[in-house]
């Protein structure tokens, strides 16, 4: 009985040992730089799972610098360093305050189990930096990252959610290897200003949000490599939103971008800018300003810009989508589809798309102003413009103005619905369409100032509505039929 009772003491005091152990943060304590699995610059020793929390944070007014690399790897077999709960890398604080750092230097060398496992959190906070190269990290639930962070040649880094610009400014690189978010990246998320910037390897990113509160800011460069926001194969696209509340932009430059279902502006108060220099960008769907009081841009001066759905600009606030060089190949175009609130009431909006240069091809349609209250209008200034069918003034206010360039089209209504006004001037360029007709329901016009036109078939008031009327005082018009 004496001993059965000593045992379960015994039992007890291990029990509450190991739940004090569980509780306890292991600080660094080495005066400036060290190897991780090296107990000696710990407060508590070695890493283990036993500590909940282990901090990298300047000792003495010296950085914390901790490195992890193949001597790591072999004294991981009987230590377990490489596997722990939750970690903070932190600089000091003020101007002079140090910088701490977290290096993973070709952990991929040695045979066996060579992955560096964070269970739980891996905060990076101002000053604090992360270098990943021949190495592999798995941050299985939260990255956050108000510091730096680059993976460089052979590195992968994975984790569950992802935060760059939490509260602070956050950066993160990726030059080579591979960064895999399984689950949501928010950059720019509570007060933060954060930047990602893909200058080779592969972003691979289910769901993102840039900009994601009011003050906040996100951006993605692509200079190089290719970032994947496309989703899980197979899935639903899930919804990438640049511009929530706050101001977000992603810039390709060179590289490869693909995504599924992108939201511009993508909340009240939002504002999101895409911006197209080089490189080829594949999208399913984009849809541009989304909620009312919000914004949306898009620039295409470079690259190639393929939208294999539909592009919706202006959908319930203004936006804007400028070609001035490259290619832009769409499907299905919406230019200024307004919006209706619960109670049935239109909400107007106002939308631009202007060519000034290099080519737009539209496969499907061109719909230009189908909100009721709603304001389209496409200027064709340079370059060339492919579009069949293509309605101007839908069922609000549209209008089309070719200036210079050439525009290829099929069927064009002008003033197609009740209550529209459809506006298509010709004040230059060359112009070679299907069949035009010139007021259908709605009220429909078409002046010809100057450059060429062309055509196979026309009607003027083809519809019920107030008719339609067709001026020619310059320029030249051929009507085949």
């Amino acid at each position: 009985m004496r001993l059965r009772f000593f045992f379960t003491i015994l039992t007890a005091i291990l029990l509450t040992a190991n739940a004090h152990g569980a509780l306890t943060t292991n600080r660094w304590a080495a005066l400036g730089g060290g190897k991780w699995e090296d107990g000696a610059n710990w407060d508590h020793g070695v890493p283990s799972i036993i500590y909940s929390l282990h901090v990298l944070a300047p000792n003495g007014g010296l950085g914390a610098n901790a490195t992890i690399d193949e001597a790591t790897v072999t004294n991981n077999v009987n230590t377990g360093c490489m596997t722990v709960s939750n970690v903070t890398v932190v600089g000091g604080f003020g101007a002079g305050g140090a910088s701490s750092s977290l290096a993973l230097n070709n952990v991929n060398n040695p045979a066996g189990n060579t992955t560096m496992t964070i269970l739980n959190t891996f905060t990076i906070s101002s000053k604090g930096s992360l270098s990943i190269t021949n190495s592999t990290l798995k941050v299985l639930s939260l990255l956050s990252d108000d510091g730096f962070v680059q993976i460089n040649t052979s590195g992968t880094l994975t984790n569950g959610s992802a935060f760059v610009g939490n509260t602070g400014v956050g950066q993160l690189v990726v030059a080579d290897g591979l960064w895999q978010v399984r689950s949501l990246l928010t950059i720019g998320r509570t007060g933060g200003q954060g930047t990602v910037r893909v200058m080779g390897g592969l972003a691979d990113i289910n769901q993102m949000i840039l900009g994601s509160g009011t003050g906040t800011a996100g951006a993605i460069w692509v200079t190089g490599g290719e970032l994947d926001t496309i989703g899980v194969l197979g899935s639903t696209y899930p919804t990438q939103v640049i511009g929530n509340q706050g101001v977000g932009q992603v810039t390709v430059s060179n590289g490869i971008w693909r995504a599924g279902f992108i939201w511009l502006g993508g909340n009240v108060g939002g504002g999101g800018t895409l911006s197209f220099a080089g490189g080829t960008s594949t999208f399913a769907q984009l849809e541009t300003g989304v909620f009312t009081n919000s914004n949306g841009t898009v620039w295409l001066t470079g690259g190639q810009l393929s939208v294999t759905d539909f592009v919706n600009i202006a959908k319930s606030s203004d936006a804007q989508v400028t070609v001035s060089n490259g290619t832009w190949v769409g499907h299905n175009v919406t230019l200024s589809a307004g919006t209706n609130t619960s109670n049935g009431a239109s909400i107007g909006t106002s939308g631009t798309l202007t060519i000034a240069g290099g080519t737009t091809t539209i496969s499907g349609f061109l719909d230009v102003a189908p909100g009721k209250l709603a304001t389209g209008t496409v200027w064709l200034t340079g370059g060339q413009l492919s579009a069949t069918p293509t309605t101007v003034g839908d069922s609000g206010i549209g209008s089309l103005t070719v200036s210079n360039g050439t525009w290829l089209g099929g069927l064009v209504n002008v003033g197609l619905q009740s209550n529209s006004v459809g506006t298509l001037t010709i004040a230059g360029g060359v112009t070679s369409l299907g069949q035009f007709q010139i007021g259908g329901d709605g009220v429909g016009r078409m002046t010809v100032m100057n450059g060429a036109v062309s055509a196979a078939g026309a009607c003027v008031g083809c519809g019920n509505g107030p008719g339609g009327q067709l001026t020619v005082i310059g320029g030249q018009m051929i009507v085949t039929n």
